[in-house]
């Protein structure tokens, strides 16, 4: 703000309180003792209050302008205040006022304008009521000064002489409470008021002698000497501020001005002290410091700016907090009404524009507006501004405003925030298709939707008017209190139930409950939050579900027992088919083990005709042993003994492996022909295959060379007799397609959690137009009799019942490869049932 723009304010605001301060002086006046005082106070003074007002507004302006705190004042610095300190000596000499009656009018002008700024203006300006303190300090020591100047001079003796003898000393030296001494130019004091005398601690003998050093520590006297020697080098009155510590050993602060003291030829001899303790005053000027400090910290801390309006001008005062809030540098706009209203959003404007002026016309005391203003990025601020109206006209009407600017800008967000989230979930509310209801600890409804009252064909109030238990069916209302039992006594916040309604027209409805206990941060609830569904139809449709899937699961049970069936059927058929095979792979060792019994008979008898001659010879006397072992010796070669011991043991072996053989056979077509045999169980595929080929071996040998390339193979998961019998189809498939002879190739091998089985023939392979239909049920390409075309088909489906995948790759004339893939392990669904 500049300082013309200043000078204005302070002159417009003392100017519109002529008629206060004028008041206020009489009120003085009438209650002061000094009845010279009284007398003499007349509207001479009155029309003397705008001189004095147009000399403090153009100081006070230039001081504040300056820095906010100024110290003593230099009367001479300003002309206007000069211009009144004379018009008021003459109005004092006019009056015949002495220099204790001009203390008094000035004492009277200075609480006027303290207590006008003290009442009307601290918070605008807050330094205001110091600068004035300062100035009128000033203003009565330059009006000293200036009546001394006036006052007739004498050829008195001596210096101190001369000022005790003048006739306006004596009475002001005696009644102010100012602290007044006179020192020559050597530092000694020549004469001190009662009241000087009291605050240095001066003992009247001591006068004459005493210098500074006698009374102050080394430091504070060269501070001291060196403000005295400006004065009587510069010969100019000077006021200072000096910290002196007193004989009782306190530190005090005083502001003192000093005035040159000339002798009869005009040279400065010594200087004239006017002194006040202003000790107090400046501890509360630096806590008033700490305080505005600590205020501007907290303003800015909440974001916070103060500003001041002229009702009449339009001008005002922006402080840096309330720029900083629009992120602007201090001054960086005019602080005025117009640059105000245009920082205002357009949408805002208007309304605030006019609310304002309503207040003022209103005459209110206190104003709240809430708008939004551009900040220097392009933003908005959300501001809420507090206004006061410190200074009002004749009319009342408030000539100045006073307020704070806060950013409310996040609060305002999270208040909308807060607001959209209550409008959500009103919305959700009351358009939910679920039911959602608030109930109280009590079990009474607090608040219900529309779509719970819709389900229990009930209005809202007569919901509200019901507890839950009313409209329960009653076979369900212990397992309700149940689960709200355990709520109250902490042992749950959450639950889910299901329970059944009584609806209004009596009908029963299937409810799926989910019920949130809402706690304090003590843990008491204070309302439970219930989501309810209706399941009744769902219900209906499950139980539906449920008959039909039981249905399936027969329909299923029949068709797999129909597969069985028929798998059993396909696997004797392939046993018909391989009958004679069988027969004969059981015959050729049924045959040599026949013939090896007919040898071993004989040997047997050849070796019974051996015992028996050993029987013999033991049973005779010993003179014919020895014809009789001749005979045994014979027979031994006639049976060939030695050769017999051999061939006795051969045949033996023989016979028995020709048995085993048997045996295996019979046992793998057992276990292949087995019906009903579903088990799923871990197996060794390559078992498997062994088992299958002693089966068809028949079909094989007289047409192929069987080459076996297996892999080491993990269990696998599975049925074996179902695997086996797709083992059996394709080897026998392969068999059937080599015309003379060729070679069956059988491979095995895994592939990260799968294996597959490769059996691949060299015969005369299938047509491209044959292998898109070789699985389906009944195609066959083979003559009647010797295939039901359900092999591969069958095949097919088993390998597929297991998850896995049966393929095929063939060229016409060089061969067929069948492989077989299986997973290692089935789903978890599927081993878990079958350990159950």
């Amino acid at each position: 703000m500049t300082e013309e723009v200043l000078v204005g304010i302070i002159r417009q605001f003392f100017q519109e309180n002529e008629a206060w301060l004028w008041q206020r002086m009489k009120e003085y006046a009438a209650a002061d003792d000094y009845y010279r005082f009284i007398g003499v106070l007349s509207p001479a003074w009155q029309t003397a209050i705008p001189e004095l007002s147009e000399a403090l507004a153009a100081v006070l302006s230039e001081l504040m302008v300056a820095h906010p705190f100024p110290g003593a004042v230099e009367v001479d610095g300003w002309p206007e205040f000069s211009l009144f300190v004379e018009a008021e000596k003459a109005r004092h000499g006019q009056h015949g006022l002495n220099c204790q009656g001009s203390l008094e009018v000035l004492k009277c002008y200075r609480r006027s304008y303290l207590a006008l700024v003290d009442e009307k203006a601290v918070q605008q300006w807050p330094g205001l009521s110091s600068a004035l303190e300062r100035l009128f300090d000033s203003l009565e020591l330059a009006f000293f000064h200036a009546l001394g100047n006036g006052a007739p001079q004498s050829n008195a003796p001596s210096q101190s002489e001369a000022w005790a003898l003048s006739g306006f000393l004596p009475s002001v030296v005696e009644t102010t409470s100012d602290f007044i001494f006179v020192k020559d130019r050597k530092g000694r004091y020549l004469m001190s008021n009662p009241a000087a005398n009291r605050f240095l601690g001066l003992m009247p003998d001591e006068i004459g002698r005493v210098r500074d050093s006698d009374l102050f520590p080394d430091d504070e006297c060269d501070f001291l000497h060196a403000n005295d020697l400006y004065v009587l080098e510069s010969g100019r009155a000077q006021t200072f501020e000096e910290n002196i510590t007193t004989r009782d050993g306190l530190g005090r602060t005083l502001q003192i001005t000093k005035c040159p003291v000339r002798d009869e030829n005009g040279t400065v001899s010594g200087i004239f002290c006017v002194a006040r303790e202003i000790t107090m005053r400046r501890a509360m000027e630096e806590q008033l410091r700490i305080e505005a400090k600590q205020l501007e910290i907290a303003l800015e801390a909440s974001k916070q700016g103060l500003w001041t309006l002229e009702v009449q001008s339009g001008n005002g005062t922006f402080s840096e907090g309330y720029y900083s809030i629009l992120g602007y540098s201090s001054g960086e706009f005019p602080s005025d009404f117009p640059t105000f209203l245009s920082l205002i959003h357009p949408d805002d404007r208007e309304r605030v524009q006019a609310d304002i002026l309503r207040d003022i016309q209103e005459k209110k005391d206190l104003y709240r507006h809430v708008f939004r203003m551009r900040a220097k990025d392009g933003g908005w601020r959300w501001i809420v501004s507090y206004g006061r109206a410190v200074a009002r006209d004749a009319d009342d009407a408030p000539t100045r405003l006073v307020g704070t600017h806060m950013d409310i800008t996040e609060e305002h967000l999270r208040e909308a925030a807060l607001a959209h989230s209550e409008m959500l979930f009103r919305s959700c509310f009351e358009n939910s298709m679920v039911g959602i209801v608030i109930m109280l600890p009590s079990e009474r409804w607090e608040q219900v939707n529309p779509a719970f009252c819709n389900m229990l064909g009930y209005t809202k109030e007569e919901l509200l008017e019901k507890n839950w238990a009313e409209i329960t069916l009653p076979e369900d209302i212990s397992l309700s209190r149940d689960s709200i039992g355990k709520m109250h006594r902490g042992e749950l916040d959450y639950c889910e139930l299901q329970k059944r309604y009584v609806r209004k027209d009596g009908s029963v409805m299937t409810a799926e409950l989910r019920v949130q206990a809402v706690r304090d941060e003590q843990h008491v609830i204070e309302y439970f939050v219930l989501i309810i569904d209706d399941v009744t139809q769902v219900r209906q449709r499950e139980a539906e579900q449920a008959a039909g899937m039981e249905a399936l699961r027969k329909l299923n049970r029949q068709l797999e027992e129909a597969q069985n069936q028929l798998l059993q059927s396909e696997k004797m058929a392939s046993i018909g088919q391989l009958a004679a095979g069988v027969a004969h792979e059981i015959n050729n060792p049924i045959g040599f083990v026949n013939s090896n019994l007919g040898t071993l008979d004989n040997y047997v008898h050849d070796l019974l005709k051996l015992i028996d001659a050993y029987e013999t010879c033991q049973s005779l006397p010993a003179s014919e042993h020895d014809s009789q072992l001749q005979r045994i010796e014979a027979l031994k070669k006639q049976i060939d003994l030695p050769f017999l011991q051999h061939d006795v043991v051969q045949l033996l072996l023989e016979s028995r492996d020709g048995l085993n053989r048997v045996k295996k056979i019979v046992q793998d077509l057992k276990s292949f022909s087995r019906a009903g045999d579903v088990e799923w169980q871990w197996a060794d595929l390559h078992q498997g295959l062994e088992s299958t080929l002693n089966i068809v071996w028949n079909e094989l040998k007289y047409k192929c060379q069987l080459v076996k390339e297996y892999a080491e193979l993990p269990a696998v998961y599975c049925i074996p007799p179902q695997i086996n019998q797709v083992f059996m189809n394709l080897l026998v498939n392969a068999a059937q397609a080599i015309e003379d002879r060729g070679v069956v190739t059988i491979r095995s091998g895994v592939e990260g959690e799968h294996v597959w089985i490769e059996i691949a023939d060299t015969g005369k392979g299938i047509p491209p137009d044959n292998l898109k239909r070789i699985f389906e049920p009944f195609f066959t390409t083979k003559p009647v009799g010797q295939g039901t075309g359900l092999g591969l088909s069958l095949s097919w489906n088993i390998i597929n019942s297991h998850h896995g995948r049966l393929e095929v790759r063939s060229e016409e004339g060089a061969g067929t490869t069948f492989r077989i893939t299986l997973p290692v392990r089935q789903s978890e669904t599927i081993q878990e049932q079958d350990a159950l």
